[in-house]
């Protein structure tokens, strides 16, 4: 009742059906856009860095500083304070950090600081180095195919549910 065209990026719908049809088809068309139109993600000078685990979420993290003005949209930048006696040891996320400076980590989603503007690491909660490495395109191209899978769930759920609408 329908199809997605990936060269010209539109969805056709077939004319003359019922309302709940054509909800359902364009529910239907929608999810295999999600699912089947997903392009490479290339970076300019990708580098590698250590995979992580920050406050439960993924990320990438590096020891070096991160230049914030040529992230993709939807990557997340904060810096990581080293202690007053350990510079290198992290003992808080901040957005960005001058001096004390720990490293630097690249995420998907937005952590929420305090009003303060930093979470404090700790043994129970923090920072994870999960033994893995990656590019920030590898990683985005991962993270973004489980972002189209939840969407495509979600978009299913919506489509069993104008289905039984039909009934």
């Amino acid at each position: 009742d329908g199809y997605f065209s990936a060269d010209h990026q539109k969805i056709a719908i077939r004319q003359g059906m019922s309302e709940v049809q054509t909800v359902s088809a364009t529910v239907h068309e929608i999810a295999h856009s999600k699912l089947h139109n997903q392009k490479k993600i290339q970076i300019a000078n990708d580098e590698q860095y250590q995979e992580i685990e920050l406050f439960d979420k993924l990320g990438l993290f590096s020891n070096g500083r991160i230049a914030r003005d040529n992230l993709p949209e939807g990557v997340y930048c904060y810096d990581l304070r080293g202690s007053d006696y350990d510079p290198g040891d992290p003992v808080c996320v901040e957005e960005r950090v001058v001096v004390n400076h720990a490293g630097s980590v690249l995420m998907t989603e937005p952590l929420e600081l305090t009003e303060d503007g930093r979470l404090m690491l700790t043994e129970e909660k923090g920072l994870n180095f999960t033994g893995g490495f990656s590019t920030l395109s590898q990683f985005l191209q991962k993270q973004r195919k489980d972002r189209h899978t939840e969407e495509v769930e979600a978009l299913y759920s919506a489509f069993q549910n104008v289905n039984h609408f039909k009934e």
